[in-house]
């Protein structure tokens, strides 16, 4: 589309191209920045669950080929089958990221958004109702409306002085990927004070993961910390050199606010979340859909109150996510006897309480949050308030 954009989105990950598209396919001129020059090609995560699916398809985004189903997903390590939640696209399909951004990117580009590579926004402000950021090319652009969907790390959310509710990261986390070797399985595996798992991200990469509870927060690991932890807990060696390390939190926390004026948080900007069974990748398409409307609706009648809808519903429901994964990381991490106890409190209603696994498994696949999210759109059609889950699985003391 000619002229200049109504709307900039900084980031072009999964939150951001969707919510893009979305608000092209509306009439919208948008332009994404990207500070990359290439698309990251790692896989970070690599599950959509049902309430995911059911947004990319009625926004008319598909996959080719169609993307591989499965059944089981989890709850605090304990197996949960997903295969008959209250959606039509009931179960977990396997996507890896990097195939998800592309095939988002080249929907959102049919849909006329223009992606900008290799622009790193440096500072932002609003004037005279208008949004303007400069880059650290030296570009200044203008939009009425600037969403930032630029990951945990957000400059934007930074540049804005935007803070979270909730207490810092506590646990340490390492994840790594061996390649063309044979691991045995492990799922959660809990082996004195570590837990770890190991499973196949593709028929060429292992994907493992560790946690030693006396890894002091906020501190970086090496693949030879990696190596010895694994040895440690297991008795086995690692057979072959990680090719990708990363060290990361269990950070579970939401911004304060979502909206500062015209400026908006989406995905992972919005909500840094401990990496738990997919659900920061897909709480963030949820959030693109949510403000996706919102947005349009916004531009449409140059009243900015429509964004604080999307902060009024958004920030309640996230509240509620961060709630459940705070629980599922002490069930999943956490060995002290209280935690050990409600754990196996929780395993056996699983086994025996056909309500109580039907809710769990609704709420892992997201079919309970609210909605519907915009006219037309997917959603389970239950209002803005949803009762937390929690409220039938009490917290454990940290």
């Amino acid at each position: 589309m000619p002229g200049p954009p109504d709307v900039l989105v900084v980031g072009a990950g999964p939150s951001g191209l969707l919510l893009a598209g979305i608000l092209a396919g509306g009439g919208a001129r948008v332009t994404v920045l990207e500070s990359r020059k290439t698309p990251d090609t790692q896989t970070r995560a690599s599950t959509l669950h049902a309430r995911a699916m059911e947004i990319l398809d009625s926004h008319g985004v598909v996959f080719a080929p169609r993307l591989p189903r499965g059944t089981q997903g989890h709850y605090g390590g304990l197996p949960v089958d997903l295969s008959r939640v209250r959606s039509a696209q009931a179960g977990v399909w396997r996507c890896p990221q990097p195939e998800l951004v592309r095939t988002l990117g080249d929907w959102a580009s049919h849909r006329g958004v223009r992606v900008q590579r290799g622009e790193h926004v440096v500072s932002v402000r609003e004037q005279e109702g208008r949004c303007q950021v400069t880059t650290r090319t030296g570009r200044t652009l203008g939009a009425a409306l600037l969403v930032a969907a630029d990951g945990q790390e957000s400059t934007v959310r930074s540049l804005l002085g935007i803070g979270y509710a909730g207490a810092p990261p506590a646990r340490v986390l390492v994840q790594a990927d061996l390649h063309h070797c044979e691991v045995p399985k492990r799922r959660f595996e809990r082996r004195g004070r570590f837990t770890v798992t190991a499973a196949p991200l593709s028929a060429e990469v292992t994907r493992v993961l560790i946690h030693d509870p006396r890894w002091p927060a906020g501190q970086e690991r090496s693949a030879e910390d990696l190596r010895a932890a694994w040895r440690d807990a297991t008795g086995e060696g690692l057979p072959v050199e990680p090719s990708w390390v990363r060290t990361f939190g269990d950070d579970t926390r939401v911004a304060r606010r979502l909206v500062e004026g015209r400026f908006v948080l989406c995905g992972d900007a919005a909500h840094p979340f401990v990496p738990i069974g997919g659900q920061a990748l897909n709480t963030s398409l949820v959030d693109a859909d949510a403000l996706g409307h919102r947005a349009l609706r916004c531009l449409r009648t140059g009243d900015p109150r429509a964004l604080l809808d999307y902060q009024r519903e958004r920030s309640a429901w996230l509240e509620v996510l961060a709630q459940r994964l705070r629980v599922q990381a002490r069930l999943l991490f956490d060995t002290d006897e209280a935690t050990t106890a409600h754990k196996a409190r929780v395993a056996e209603r699983l086994d025996t309480d056909e309500v109580f696994r039907a809710e769990i498994a609704d709420c892992l696949a997201g079919v309970d949050a609210p909605g519907p999210t915009a006219p037309g759109g997917a959603g389970n059609g239950g209002g803005d308030v949803v009762r937390p889950l929690d409220d039938h699985i009490p917290e454990v003391a940290p």
